[in-house]
């Protein structure tokens, strides 16, 4: 499980996982599971990001890319802006770290 900046052991409160359907244009996307961690959902929150916004990032990103310590970066334009979500592997999961707005 993913432990970088949190405890061993712990759990995140109202763990979330959601399921990503194939993409609506035919092109084959495996279902992959989501688990958003407290501090990404409260980003999303102050961010004005939804959740279907990081789940068409992650499913069809513009760009994708690795950041910081080998994790995963990917990035989607909105009409609000570009959306970047970070995030780790960990399996079947998806775990993602934080999301924000690119800077233009």
């Amino acid at each position: 499980m993913y432990s970088r900046g949190v405890p061993a052991g712990a759990r995140f409160s109202e763990p979330e996982a959601l399921q990503v359907a194939a993409c609506s244009t035919g092109c084959y996307n495996p279902p992959m599971e989501l688990v958003f961690t407290e501090h990404a959902r409260y980003r999303m929150a102050t961010r004005g990001i939804s959740h279907a916004m990081v789940e068409q990032t992650l499913q069809q990103p513009d760009t994708r890319g690795f950041g910081y310590g080998g994790r995963h970066v990917a990035l989607k334009a909105f009409s609000q802006g570009t959306v970047k979500v970070v995030y780790v592997v960990e399996g079947a999961a998806h775990v993602i770290i934080t999301v924000m707005w690119r800077s233009p």
